[in-house]
């Protein structure tokens, strides 16, 4: 029997999907297919453990076999036989464990990627023919092409299209459909104040540029709730602009349903409209020669008429693409020849300060990407990357056009870690494409400052002292933050626009049980738990009650090391991932990295805890008044006890765990005999035991006499994590965290 008496002014139950075991219930069909995969590991050694990442409905998000193991399916499976067809097969064989039910599910081929020996092979849902939108299976074999590790993010619940309450057919005239698509644009755009010019934005300043055929959403994909419909995905934008955002409407009601921007910023969103001057600019141009899409005038403004791409005033210092020698006319350039510094072109005679500063920013960015992953360019095509300077956007921000793939950056925005923060959204649409909204979109933000900001280390335009690092758009003018910190939450006076060190001095959260966290809420705030992460594995710092240790000792070498983890990461994200699954991605990508081998792979999942991205967070945690200053105790699902104000105290007497009138606490207690056995004060924070700690137990339960507090995880078979037994000791699967270090004794 268990009982907890709860004389505390607040007592956090934190929801979290849990993983081996976790909450919910399992489906007969996954419960029996995840113990057939099980089943089928082979070549681990004796007593070795699968990882199984599970969701609430119990079946799996992530599966990763034992060091050494794999996952036998069939007599006929050899090295031999091609990547795509060993996936297929696998799913065809071990498809219910991750929740595929239905036998109109099928996938088709996205990606096939070679690394660190593996082949990665990436896949997209279909139900019946018809894509789902955003969802996709991740099935890695290891360098005998024998399944090693699945990570799964589809549609599961099928059942009101297998019972056809939904129909494959829409019943809705697409017209109405898109005029209800451009409504809506308009109806955002005014609650947002999209506005350039004085009168209300309508529906008729905006126009349809594609629509894609029927395909299936289902909202628990995107993190939200809902049963599956049938919609069509369409793009939108101004009238005589680019496309700026898509949407999803539904087939039978003609409503938008889901959206998202096209355009990724560095601050805040805006929009164009016709006569409202969408730039006044000058394009700082491709960093290498070649062919590419031209902004002239007339034909050929899309890139589509005849002959080179026009130069317009690209005053480069260097390896400029332009040559001012084969102009047409006076004041014209042509792009086709690799010239120096004495040929620039400019078509307006003189230089543009920021047209050079955004040059060699682009120059070390391209070097990062280039030396850093061997990634060439924005697509690892080598495309020439197209950038925008001093550009006339609302809000004076900066932005990725993934659309037309180009930046175009504001009035004195030109700074090395902004310019490197868009041209990252450039490599994330080509590798991962997180959808640009909710948790993913968050990601997709956090991973721009990442690489924004190592760049920004490296970058040889300005001189950055350590007080910088961490901190993005410090080297903006004065008067240039002001503005922005009108737009966004900044300390006074604003030094920066964001800090990834202290992502809550900008009213961001630094993990995802903050009270900044806004559940499928804003991606420029969301995104400070993954910056946190970022500066934890790299710089190293206590946080959470857990002590981070950097990856290497010197911090060049950390930052290298984490840009390599965070890349190699993003290959196996899925469009519409949260971070639970980007935990589940780090967790692999590091069993494969060099760095993050034992102590440092450990080091890794605290820093994950303690930013609160993993199934295993906290679920049970003592608060006095619901503040961050009056957390005190955090219980979580992996069987920690982290401690964030003070100290344990073991073997204590009855005074010490005497009540204490008038004080806010957190009391255990046996049912049958009243006894107190475990005691939190909420004045100090200390935790007072009857008996002893005792950590690492693999099975977690009482050894005499009955339980006083237990928190479990498990499907059918329920499973102590922590328990607090009748003779008052605490026993923990995982460890107890004492002064942000694991407790010793």
């Amino acid at each position: 029997m268990m009982k907890r008496k709860l004389l505390i002014w607040c007592i956090m139950l934190l929801a979290v999907l849990v993983a081996f075991p976790a909450s919910g219930q399992t489906s007969p069909s996954s419960r029996e297919g995840i113990r057939d995969l099980v089943g089928d590991v082979r070549g681990a050694s004796p007593g070795a453990e699968p990882w199984l990442g599970r969701l609430r409905d119990g079946s799996l998000e992530f599966f990763r076999a034992p060091d050494g193991g794999y996952v036998y399916i069939d007599a006929e499976q050899s090295p031999s036989r091609r990547p795509e067809q060993v996936a297929r097969g696998f799913l065809a064989t071990h498809g219910r464990a991750f929740g595929i039910a239905s036998p109109h599910t099928g996938f088709t081929l996205k990606r096939i990627r070679q690394s660190c020996g593996r082949d990665q092979i990436r896949l997209r849902q279909t139900y019946h023919g018809l894509d789902v939108f955003a969802g996709e299976i991740f099935v890695i074999l290891d360098g005998t092409r024998r399944v090693e590790a699945v990570l799964s993010d589809i549609m599961r619940n099928t059942e009101v299209l297998d019972n056809l309450d939904v129909q494959l057919t829409p019943t809705v005239d697409l017209q109405d459909a898109l005029a209800n698509a451009s409504a809506f644009m308009a109806r955002l755009a005014n609650e947002e104040d999209w506005r350039v010019q004085a009168e209300d934005v309508t529906a008729e300043h905006f126009k349809v540029f594609r629509v894609s055929e029927p395909m299936i959403y289902d909202p628990t994909i995107v993190g939200r709730n809902g049963s599956p419909s049938l919609v069509w995905k369409v793009t939108l934008g101004p009238r005589g602009g680019r496309p700026i955002e898509e949407v999803l409407l539904d087939a039978f009601r003609g409503k938008v349903v889901f959206s998202w921007p096209l355009t990724q910023d560095a601050l805040l969103r805006d929009i164009y409209l016709p006569g409202g001057g969408m730039f006044g600019y000058t394009p700082c141009g491709p960093l290498r020669g070649g062919e590419g899409e031209g902004e002239g005038e007339g034909e050929g403004e899309e890139g589509e008429g005849e002959g080179e791409p026009p130069c317009v005033d690209i005053p480069v210092r260097t390896e400029s693409y332009c040559s001012p020698t084969e102009g047409e006319g006076e004041g014209e350039c042509s792009c086709s020849l690799w010239t120096g510094d004495e040929d620039n072109c400019y078509t307006q005679g003189e230089e543009i300060e920021n047209a050079d500063l955004c040059w060699e920013i682009l120059e070390d960015a391209y070097a990062f990407y280039y030396n850093q992953h061997s990634w060439d360019s924005y697509d690892d095509q080598g495309t020439p990357i197209s950038i925008t300077v001093n550009a006339f956007l609302m809000g004076n921000n900066a932005k990725w056009y993934g659309e037309k793939e180009f930046i175009a950056i504001g009035h004195r925005l030109t700074t090395d870690d902004i310019v490197a923060h868009e041209l990252t959204h450039g490599v994330t649409q080509h590798i991962s494409n997180l959808i640009y909204a909710g948790e993913s979109g968050a990601i997709n933000e956090a991973f721009s400052d990442i690489w924004g900001e190592f760049i920004d280390w490296l970058c040889d335009v300005t001189d950055d002292v350590p007080a910088d690092r961490w901190l993005l758009g410090e080297d903006l003018e004065e008067w240039v933050l002001e503005i922005m910190c009108t737009l966004t939450p900044c300390p006074d006076p604003p030094v920066a626009l964001r800090s990834m060190k202290d992502p809550p001095s900008y009213r961001m959260p630094d993990r995802m049980g903050s009270p900044y966290w806004e559940p499928g809420g804003n991606v420029h705030l969301n995104m400070g738990v993954v910056s946190k992460l970022c500066y934890l594995l790299t710089a190293g710092d206590t946080f959470n009650g857990r002590t981070i240790r950097p990856v290497h000792d010197d911090i060049q070498d950390s930052m290298h090391a984490v840009a390599d983890l965070f890349y190699e990461t993003e290959y196996m994200l899925s469009e519409a991932a949260d971070h639970q699954f980007l935990f589940w991605a780090l967790i692999f990508a590091a069993t494969l990295d060099p760095d993050f081998l034992g102590a440092d792979w450990w080091n890794l999942l605290y820093a994950c805890q303690a930013v609160e991205i993993t199934p295993l967070s906290a679920v049970f945690e003592v608060n006095i008044d619901g503040s961050e200053e009056g957390r005190l105790v955090s219980f979580t699902a992996y069987g920690d006890c982290v401690l964030l104000k003070e100290v344990v105290h073991e073997n204590c007497t009855s005074v010490q765990l005497a009540r204490k009138p008038e004080v806010p606490e957190f009391i255990v207690e046996v049912e049958a005999t009243g006894e107190i056995v475990a005691r939190v004060d909420g004045e100090s924070g200390d935790l007072y035991l009857k008996g002893d700690v005792y950590q690492s137990v693999y099975h977690v339960a009482a050894d005499q006499g009955e339980l006083a507090f237990q928190l479990e995880t498990d499907f059918d078979q329920p499973e102590a994590r922590v328990v607090i037994d009748s003779s008052g000791d605490l026993k923990l699967y995982g460890h107890l965290w004492e002064n942000n270090e694991i407790y010793e004794g």
